[in-house]
């Protein structure tokens, strides 16, 4: 089973800023048995640790937690979870 990791920023408006780092999550494995865990983080491009909300992409795609758990779900694929910055952190979209 595959885990593919996203990330973005919430929309803002007004004008745009010079563009921002991108944020990264990172996970303790990419690749996991049915029903495994791992664990995320989400970092800044100097490692610093981002607040961010977690979220799988696909339905059925297994769970993840506010503290970064991900729990894969009982079929095997590929699941993409998606990260986006909650606050005072600058990103942009990027994949991971």
């Amino acid at each position: 089973m595959g885990l593919a990791l996203l990330t973005g920023c919430g929309g803002t408006s007004g004008p745009s800023p010079a563009p921002p780092p991108a944020i990264q999550v990172g996970a303790a494995t990419s690749t996991l048995k049915v029903r495994g865990e791992t664990w995320l983080r989400v970092t800044d491009g100097q490692g610093h640790a981002v607040p961010a909300a977690l979220s799988v992409v696909e339905a059925g795609g297994g769970t993840v937690d506010a503290a970064g758990r991900y729990a894969a779900p009982a079929t095997p694929g590929v699941y993409h979870v998606q990260a986006r910055a909650t606050s005072g952190a600058a990103c942009s979209p990027r994949s991971a």
